[in-house]
């Protein structure tokens, strides 16, 4: 072999060495995963109404009773109430909700009744349990784990002074009322 040969296969054994092929760079690596996990989310549904109807208390301290308002002819001194009832679900671990009901004006054919009436009935709700739940400036604060709310609406017609004859053979219409949940901030 002649010295260029020799010297050309010297480079090319360098450069292979060099290259990876003699091993000279060495680094260590390894590899893990992680296991997938899921997240369920919570949920903040409203159904639809159910209503037990109408019922009155025909005088103070007496019990309510259902009445058919097709039949039913008012008098001051009754207090009437519509009660509803609506199912939610209020479910998820940071969850706040607040409710709002919206319509539920009341208005009459007499101008006399509806001054003594008002504009707006009082209302009362509740959860599945039972407790009350009070509003705080115009919303109700609405527990996790909430299955459904009761809305109760009573109006209340006070006695008049003796010969008193306002809203007499006139009528008292309660408008739709709706109930509406959003989340607030925890």
């Amino acid at each position: 072999m002649n010295k260029a040969t020799k010297g050309t296969l010297a480079i090319a054994a360098g450069v292979v060495l060099l290259f990876g092929g003699g091993g000279s760079l060495a680094y260590w690596s390894s590899q893990a995963t992680v296991t997938p996990a899921q997240v369920t989310t919570g949920q903040l549904t409203i159904g639809t109404a159910s209503s037990s109807g109408w019922s009155v208390e025909k005088y103070l301290g007496s019990s309510f009773t259902s009445v058919d308002t097709a039949s039913y002819l008012a008098v001051p001194g009754d207090t009437l109430q519509y009660a509803a009832t609506f199912p939610v679900t209020a479910v998820g671990t940071n969850l706040k909700v607040s409710a709002a009901l919206t319509g539920g004006a009341l208005t009459s054919s007499s101008s006399g009744l509806q001054t003594l009436l008002g504009a707006t009935p009082t209302y009362t709700v509740k959860d599945q349990s039972g407790t009350t739940i009070t509003p705080s400036a115009g919303s109700y604060a609405i527990p996790n784990g909430t299955t459904s709310l009761s809305v109760t609406t009573t109006i209340s017609w006070p006695f008049g002074s003796t010969g008193d004859q306002v809203g007499v053979n006139s009528t008292i219409s309660l408008s739709q009322i709706g109930l509406t949940l959003t989340q607030v901030a925890p």
